[in-house]
């Protein structure tokens, strides 16, 4: 799932005209799909954070109150991870290498889901 989007950035890079232009695209792309992820990411690491570091109450708060719905968020921090590529004015290839990263990410959890908790058929 991790080279989807390396493939996809790889195939926009050898079909521009102006590698150049399309690289510093992507590259304006790339830091504008991060800022929300890297404030997302904050999110999940202080919540992590406070579910080690408390006690065991508290740490059952944090994880409920904190991680559970920041797993529930993750597809709307996708979504701003690409609104970002946007705002940033990268363009769709950009925009098309951060979708597919972000459906990349998105696709993992059922798929470990479904290999280790795949109802057995008798």
């Amino acid at each position: 799932m991790l080279f989807a989007p390396v493939f996809t950035a790889g195939a926009v890079l050898l079909a521009a005209a102006d590698r150049h232009r399309a690289y510093a695209a992507l590259a304006e792309g790339g830091i504008g799909f991060l800022v929300p992820l890297a404030c997302y990411a904050t999110a999940v690491l202080l919540s992590l954070a406070a579910y080690l570091v408390l006690p065991f109450r508290a740490s059952t708060l944090a994880m409920v109150a904190g991680l559970g719905p920041l797993t529930l968020l993750r597809p709307l921090a996708v979504a701003a991870a690409c609104a970002g590529v946007l705002v940033r004015g990268a363009g769709v290839p950009a925009l098309l290498v951060g979708a597919v990263a972000g459906a990349a990410v998105l696709s993992v959890e059922p798929l470990v889901h479904r290999r280790w908790y795949a109802v057995p058929r008798g």
